[in-house]
């Protein structure tokens, strides 16, 4: 084989294309049950939304959680490590930041939901939001935690 081919098997990228793959698909996985899980909810509180609609707001989830964990998420984690010798303090600073963060994250996603189905409205988007909210809320804390935890490691 040519030598260009070698080189490239070894380089770095190559190597991490597997963990690269495997986390595609772990995060494909976790797409689908979280829009599945909104689905059966949303059908069972007699407000029914499609899986594509709700598959589609997972998807702006976590492309602003994404952009939310580059921006704050990790500089906050770095700026407030989770040490063994302090952690107590650190995790009330974390949670302390993550509830609001939270609701940030389900306001931006609101947002951004509301305006692709109404157009600009902000009586749809203080609906949608109320809903995320309702809906999301919870879900969208553990998200922040578990975030901050990855990027602690």
């Amino acid at each position: 084989m040519a030598s260009w081919v070698h080189e490239e098997q070894g380089s770095p990228l190559a190597r991490q294309a597997p963990a690269i793959v495997a986390a595609a698909l772990g995060a494909a996985a976790v797409l689908a049950a979280l829009s599945a899980q909104e689905y059966l909810t949303r059908h069972s509180t007699s407000a029914p939304i499609s899986f594509r609609t709700g598959l589609f707001a997972q998807a702006i989830g976590a492309a602003v959680w994404l952009l939310l964990a580059a921006s704050f998420v990790g500089p906050f984690v770095r700026r407030f490590p989770l040490r063994p010798d302090r952690l107590v303090r650190t995790a009330a600073v974390h949670v302390g930041a993550g509830l609001p963060m939270a609701a940030v994250h389900t306001f931006i996603v609101a947002a951004l939901f509301a305006s692709y189905y109404y157009g600009y409205s902000p009586a749809a988007t203080w609906d949608v939001f109320q809903d995320r909210m309702h809906m999301g809320y919870v879900v969208s804390v553990v998200v922040y935690c578990a975030i901050t935890v990855a990027i602690a490691q």
